[in-house]
């Protein structure tokens, strides 16, 4: 409405009618931003940023079990290297037997200086699963050779040098990963008698090279990178004649010792990066051999097994923190795979000597611990001049 003010009647709109639509217009745009604020707010809350993934806990799974195949290899060939014995009554092998006379009559002096042998082996092992690790599990296949020489330096001592090449494959239980592992080893042992007793010890170093698969969505993640094992060992048995048989008493220690270079997976959608460890393991062990010898008026022939106690004194395994290639993505803490504190090893042997300065023999190895165990059959050629 207009209305008429002033002496003059000049035309003016109501103040009030003005104040009013301003407040309405200022009421309206509180109202819209208050409204898309508390939508915004909403969203945000019930939709936050996405962290970033996290690298898979599997990731280095096959890293740990070429990790654990080192010590499995290392120990396998320095108890074979610190099972020597002297050169007696092994030697005597080639011979007459060990009692020839009967009734526990000495064995006639070692003849031969020199002894070199070749052996070629098989070995399928399985590790269980282990929670702790988010470990599944592995089987390994692997095969071998062993080429040595010894010569006596004494009557009753004996040294020698020797060389294991292997090769094994290893699967990841339920996980499509995959690994080689090249190993080569060189060994030095040593043995001396004194009366019944036979002290023996040895010392290996080995380089190995492992190349390994793991599949993604988008393809293998593949690595190859370098590794290194030193182990030693101390033995000491008792031999005790009976007639044509035998008990030898055994106890000793060993140590060995791992090495992993970092490395870096190429290719894969979930590429990881693992730093370099280093693991080791000391144990203690004791148990007996038993055997006996036959003699024919043409070969001689010689049957034995034996079985022995594990205690693991201490063993260091690291946890590695397995981060990404390239991407964002939250690192993961990855355990090592530990071996049982307790364990049996058991085994036997057969020997035929084919002339007076060759034998032929064929041995059995088993390993059993809680969630692992192992089967090793190994034939082997020994000659002594």
């Amino acid at each position: 409405m207009i209305t008429r003010d002033g002496p003059n009647g000049a035309c003016k709109a109501p103040r009030a009618d003005a104040w009013r639509s301003a407040v309405v217009a200022i009421a309206i745009v509180v109202a819209t931003t208050t409204t898309g604020w508390a939508q915004c707010t909403r969203s945000c809350t019930n939709n936050p940023p996405s962290p970033p993934p996290q690298v898979p806990g599997t990731s280095d799974t096959i890293g740990a079990a070429s990790n654990y195949a080192l010590f499995g290899l290392g120990t396998q060939y320095l108890q074979l290297l610190g099972g020597i014995g002297g050169p007696s009554w092994q030697s005597s092998l080639f011979g007459t037997g060990a009692n020839p006379g009967g009734g526990g009559a000495p064995a006639p002096p070692a003849g031969p200086t020199w002894r070199a042998w070749g052996e070629v082996y098989g070995q399928t092992s399985h590790t269980g699963a282990q929670d702790q690790a988010s470990f599944p599990g592995d089987s390994r296949h692997t095969y071998g050779g062993v080429a040595g020489l010894a010569m006596n330096v004494t009557p009753s001592a004996t040294v020698g040098i020797s060389v294991d090449q292997s090769r094994t494959s290893i699967d990841i239980v339920g996980l499509p990963q995959h690994a080689s592992l090249d190993l080569t080893q060189i060994g030095i042992n040593g043995a001396y008698e004194l009366g019944a007793w036979t002290v023996s010890a040895a010392g290996v170093g080995g380089f190995a090279r492992v190349d390994s698969n793991r599949d993604t969505l988008s393809g293998p993640a593949t690595a190859a990178y370098d590794a290194n094992l030193w182990g030693a060992i101390a033995e000491a048995a008792y031999y005790v004649p009976l007639g044509s048989a035998r008990i030898v008493p055994k106890f000793g220690a060993d140590w060995t010792q791992s090495h992993t270079n970092a490395y870096a997976e190429m290719g894969g959608i979930d590429a990881v990066s693992v730093p370099a460890a280093t693991a080791d393991r000391t144990r203690i062990f004791g148990g007996a051999e038993i055997g006996n010898t036959w003699v024919t008026s043409t070969t001689v022939v010689d049957l034995s097994g034996y079985a022995r106690a594990v205690d693991i004194l201490s063993q260091h395994v690291p946890n590695l923190t397995v981060n990404a290639v390239s991407g964002p993505a939250t690192p993961v803490t990855v355990f090592g795979v530990t071996e049982a504190k307790y364990g049996l090893d058991t085994g036997a042997s057969v020997s035929v000597r084919l002339s007076p300065i060759a034998r032929l023999y064929a041995v059995y190895d088993g390993r059993f611990r809680n969630g692992f165990e192992s089967h090793t059959g190994t034939l082997g050629l020994e000659l002594r001049w």
